[in-house]
C-alpha cells in the first residue's frame, strides 16, 4: 500500500480506493489549478474512476482536510519518499480530484433498503413459558397498548410494505402499525417463530430443569430443539426474506414483524457474530432494529429502540 493508499483507507477506513471512487464519476484526467495551495499529482488524476474538479466547494474542503491532515509526509522531498519506485515531482497531496459524491449517494439510496426488525409486543406467555408456534397466543393489555405506541411512534415515517410473522401475537402487533400507516399486512412464513418441537408451551421453570435447554442455549449454532428447528435454519429463513426483499424493493422501508430469536439471528449475521453470541443483546418486545441493506451487504443502523 502507497502513501496515497494509506491517506484514503485513514479518510475511508471501510473502503478501498475503488470503492470509494466509483467507475461511474470517471472523467478523461483534465488540468486544474492549485486553488487549495497545495501541488496536484498527476499519476493520481490518470487514475480511473477519479474525477478532476477544477473548484473546491465548503463540502470537498471537508474531506480533503480529513485525508490532507492523515498525510503530513507527502510535504517531503520526493528524494525521500519515492512512488512505486520511481521518484516523483510532487508528493503533495492533490486537493481537486475527489469523487462525485452527491451522485453515488443518490445511487446507493435508490439500492439500499431499509428494514424495520420488530418484536411482536407482550403476551401473557413472555418470561412464563415458551410459546413457540402454540396456536391462541394474543396480545395481553400491555401488549396493546405497547403496540399502538409503536405504531404511533412509526406513523411519521415512510413505510412501503409491511410483513409479518402469521402467528397472532404478529399479526395484532402488525394491525396496529397498518392502521398508523396506511399500508396493508401480508404474512410471511419466513417470520414465523422458530419451531421448538416437543418444547412448545413448557414452563420456562420445567425447562430449567431439562439438560437439554440448557445445552440448547449453550450451543445456539449446533443445538436444534427436541422434534423441531436449529438456530441456523431459523437464520436462514429471516436472512433470505431480507435478501429477497433488499433485491426486490430496492430504496424501500420495510416493516417485519416477528419473533425475538429470529431478530436476534438477523442481527447475528449483519454483525458478523456466531450464532453462540445470540444472548449478548435485548431484543425487547414491540422493540424496533433498524437495519439498511444493499449491495455492499447489510449494517445495524439501530437497535432494540423501544
Amino acid at each position: 500500500m502507497d502513501l496515497l493508499d494509506q491517506a484514503v483507507e485513514h479518510a475511508y477506513p471501510v473502503a478501498t480506493p475503488q470503492q470509494l471512487f466509483s467507475d461511474e464519476t470517471a472523467d478523461e484526467p483534465r488540468a486544474a489549478g492549485d486553488e487549495d495551495g497545495l501541488a496536484h499529482a498527476s499519476r493520481l488524476a490518470a487514475r480511473p474512476g477519479m474525477r478532476v474538479a477544477t473548484g473546491v466547494d465548503p463540502g470537498r474542503r471537508s474531506v480533503l482536510r480529513r485525508i490532507r491532515s492523515a498525510a503530513p509526509l507527502y510535504r517531503r522531498s520526493r528524494q525521500e519518499y519515492p512512488v512505486d519506485g520511481q521518484a516523483s515531482s510532487s508528493l503533495f497531496l492533490p486537493v481537486s480530484i475527489v469523487p462525485d459524491r452527491a451522485r453515488e449517494r443518490a445511487r446507493r439510496r435508490r439500492m439500499t433498503s431499509t428494514f424495520l426488525l420488530v418484536r411482536h409486543a407482550v403476551t401473557d406467555d413472555v418470561d412464563v413459558r415458551l410459546s413457540g408456534r402454540r396456536p391462541g397466543v394474543a396480545l395481553n393489555a400491555v401488549g396493546r397498548a405497547q403496540a399502538d405506541r409503536l405504531a404511533a411512534s412509526l406513523a411519521g415515517g415512510r413505510i412501503d410494505t409491511i410483513l409479518a410473522s402469521p402467528l397472532e401475537r404478529t399479526c395484532e402487533t402488525a394491525a396496529a402499525i397498518a392502521a398508523a400507516v396506511g399500508v396493508p399486512v401480508t404474512t410471511d412464513d419466513a417470520l414465523l417463530e422458530i419451531d421448538t418441537g416437543e418444547w412448545t408451551g413448557t414452563s420456562f421453570a420445567a425447562l430449567h430443569a431439562d439438560p437439554r435447554w440448557a445445552r440448547w442455549n449453550a450451543e445456539r449454532a449446533t443445538a436444534r430443539c427436541p422434534g423441531g428447528e436449529s438456530m441456523g435454519e431459523a437464520q436462514a429463513r429471516i436472512i433470505g426474506l431480507i435478501a429477497r426483499e433488499a433485491a426486490t424493493r430496492p430504496g424501500a422501508t420495510v416493516v417485519l414483524v416477528t419473533h425475538s430469536d429470529l431478530i436476534r439471528a438477523a442481527v447475528c449475521n449483519v454483525l458478523g457474530l456466531g450464532l453462540a453470541d445470540l444472548h449478548r443483546f435485548d431484543i425487547d418486545p414491540a422493540s424496533v432494529t433498524r437495519v439498511v441493506a444493499g449491495e455492499r451487504g447489510g449494517r445495524i443502523a439501530s437497535m432494540n429502540v423501544v
